[in-house]
């Protein structure tokens, strides 16, 4: 959001030339330097202490993020199942080659569903508007530099509240899959919408950097309002869930060729976007919104639809849901581990 708003101010106040660009790069070095200082206070993973020996600190720093007493009945519970999942990924890593981690059973569709879901999230339609927001708000009647980055300034402001909110009461209320479908729904409609109102009320023909003529026809203000309600729907759904929802499905043991595959999608689908938005807008005009909104409501929607949910379920759950374990074998590993836990603590109390 901030970065829409330096962009502006530089229009308003910086003269043409090399520091239209060097400010907004060297302002961003700011929140970088506050993210590394905040670095230094965060607690070490549970997962990854126990997975290296140090059981006791995992289980003193669960206790401490689920706010109870290590000896709590949850927070024993909840360790026991950290360390059946660690068991049992110890076991599965010892054959766990390239073939087995990306194919093997329960594995092969945590990856299409990670590659497929940034494939819809890039073609939504939110990065064509956040990369190009001047140029779009120019297709559609908001002409001059100055009107472009503003329209686009609260453009950011509208998405970053609306993540707040979404972020803090809506995630958890609703689940992954229906956020995820009405999100989907919500984009899709906003998109016809303003392809509709672009070919029965076109702009006169402008550029991005064109004087502003007077005040943007209502056609225009009509489609700005769309596109304001679009990012609400976006940032509900499509904008943070993929993340979210990739974190959430992939166990430990191939965590890191999960989430490396789903960060490598995510921007190769991202540069395609970028490379071809301006060609798009230019040679489609009005069905390029159109396009949009088949992507959201066919693909998107039809997609979440028949994801499993997630909603209310831990990491060692995902591979009971996705089936490289039984739900048997599982219930078998944690009972194991909790009586190993309960002689632990038993010994160190005596």
């Amino acid at each position: 959001m901030m970065s829409y708003w330096v962009n502006y101010g530089i229009a308003l106040h910086v003269k043409p030339g090399p520091k239209l660009w060097r400010i907004p790069f060297g302002i961003q070095l700011i929140p970088a330097g506050v993210m590394l200082l905040g670095l230094l206070t965060v607690r070490e993973s549970p997962r990854y202490l126990a997975s290296v020996g140090r059981t006791q600190e995992a289980l003193d720093n669960l206790a401490y993020l689920r706010r109870e007493p290590p000896t709590a009945d949850g927070v024993i519970h909840e360790m026991a199942e950290i360390e059946a999942a660690i068991q049992e990924e110890r076991d599965a890593r010892r054959e766990l080659g390239l073939k087995e981690a990306f194919l093997g059973k329960g594995n092969w569709i945590r990856f299409v569903i990670a590659i497929v879901i940034f494939l819809l999230q890039q073609w939504s339609g939110q990065n064509a508007v956040n990369y190009y927001a001047p140029q779009i708000f120019a297709s559609i009647g908001y002409t001059g530099r100055k009107n472009g980055l503003l329209a686009t300034g609260i453009y950011g402001v509208i998405k970053v509240v609306a993540t707040a909110i979404f972020v803090f009461l809506g995630v958890e209320w609703l689940g992954r899959k229906a956020s995820l479908f009405i999100s989907a729904v919500g984009m899709g409609t906003c998109f016809f919408i303003i392809g509709s109102i672009l070919k029965t009320h076109p702009p006169p023909a402008t550029s991005a950097t064109a004087a502003p003529v007077g005040n943007p026809p209502a056609a225009s203000k009509a489609m700005a309002a769309m596109l304001y309600i679009f990012v609400c729907f976006y940032s509900m759904g499509w904008g943070p869930l993929p993340w979210v929802y990739c974190a959430d499905i992939f166990p430990t043991r191939t965590r890191h060729f999960g989430l490396a595959v789903a960060s490598a999608s995510q921007w190769l689908f991202n540069f395609v976007l970028t490379r071809t938005t301006l060609q798009m807008e230019t040679n489609l005009g009005y069905k390029i919104y159109l396009m949009f909104g088949a992507i959201n409501i066919g693909g998107s929607a039809v997609f979440s639809l028949f994801i499993p949910e997630t909603k209310g379920r831990s990491l060692e759950d995902m591979d009971v849901i996705f089936g490289a374990v039984s739900r048997e074998k599982r219930q078998a590993d944690i009972a194991k581990q909790e009586q190993e836990l309960d002689v632990r603590d038993g010994s160190e109390k005596a």
